[in-house]
């Protein structure tokens, strides 16, 4: 199974089961198990649950062998409203009474003896102080994302009609680990780390989700309409003061795609997209604004300010995202 969107999971209350595991694939972009349950009826199930990708997971501390095939867990996550027996999982207790927390959006709820718990707000502050002197030019990991709601999009008729018969399981092109271009690559990062890295004319911004690799030229004179059409599309960039601004055109990627549940709204090769990434007065935020002018798409320019805040992650290091269809999870 491909990434794709947290969608089909309701916001609603935690299920809890229990049962023995039968399956484990390790695996970006999502770790998945399965395990089998019995009702009281006597009634065999089985039930797949889907986690964070493994990256993530290494990176709090959760070990590749923490869930092995043949023990007993109790599980809880969010039920899917598409597929039957599917869980997003959001913690595991382990026979040894371990508990695994498998989402920043949990908590424990069984045990005190905890791993994949994330630093808090404040260490991360103070271990970023260390390093502020190099302004953008270090690692970031998203903080908050502030997402529209769907009628604040000005969108077209046709936009519109095209998102609504849009099955983010069925046609993202994503859950065939197909890479994704602008401004997806930006807006769907979720937990993975960017790096921002001074070059020769060019900064080049690396990040973890899809092993993505953008250059931003800088004082280049050049006909950008000569450039070849791509995913990424062709981005020039200037320095606001201490703000760098980012225009992108010769994007060639068919979806405009802000985050769950905003996905699969069309967008044009004309379209062109202007970030603006804020360092902060404390120096350990960045701010991250967007302004989309698409006519396909919208009817006027859609402005986002303060899209995504990320936070400066001393210490932390981009790891290989390398994503791998799953089609056959019983070969994990």
């Amino acid at each position: 199974m491909g990434h794709h969107s947290r969608v089909e999971f309701a916001d609603g209350a935690i299920q809890e089961i229990e049962g023995e595991v039968v399956t484990v694939f390790w695996q970006n972009p999502h770790a998945h198990f399965t395990i089998k349950t019995v009702g009281g009826d006597g009634v065999e199930a089985i039930w797949d649950l889907e986690s964070a990708d493994i990256v993530t997971l290494n990176r709090r501390g959760v070990p590749r062998d923490a869930v092995r095939v043949g023990e007993r867990l109790r599980v809880a996550g969010f039920r899917s409203a598409r597929r039957e027996n599917y869980l997003d999982i959001t913690n595991v207790l382990l026979p040894s009474g371990t508990e695994v927390v498998f989402t920043a959006r949990a908590e424990p709820r069984w045990s005190d003896d905890v791993i994949g718990a994330i630093r808090t707000e404040n260490d991360i502050n103070v271990a970023a102080a260390s390093s502020d002197s190099l302004g953008i030019f270090r690692v970031w990991t998203r903080a908050q994302t502030n997402l529209p709601e769907l009628s604040e999009l000005p969108l077209t008729d046709s936009a519109r009609t095209a998102q609504d018969a849009f099955d983010p399981l069925i046609d993202d092109p994503v859950l065939s680990c197909i890479i994704p271009g602008m401004p997806r690559s930006m807006t769907f990062t979720g937990p993975h780390p960017i790096e921002f890295l001074e070059g020769n004319n060019e900064i080049v911004l690396r990040m973890e989700y899809f092993d993505h690799v953008r250059r931003i030229h800088m004082d280049e004179p050049v006909n950008v309409d000569e450039q070849p059409a791509t995913p990424l599309g062709y981005s020039v960039g200037y320095w606001d003061g201490e703000t760098l601004v980012v225009t992108t055109t010769r994007i060639n990627w068919p979806y405009f795609d802000l985050n769950a549940p905003l996905l699969g709204f069309p967008q044009s090769n004309a379209v062109e997209i202007v970030e603006r990434f804020k360092l902060r007065e404390s120096g350990t935020e960045l701010a991250y604004d967007i302004t989309v002018s698409d006519p396909a798409t919208f009817t006027e320019p859609l402005v986002l300010r303060d899209y995504l805040i990320w936070h400066a992650q001393p210490g932390v290091r981009r790891e290989l995202h390398d994503c791998i269809v799953n089609t056959d999870i019983s070969k994990g």
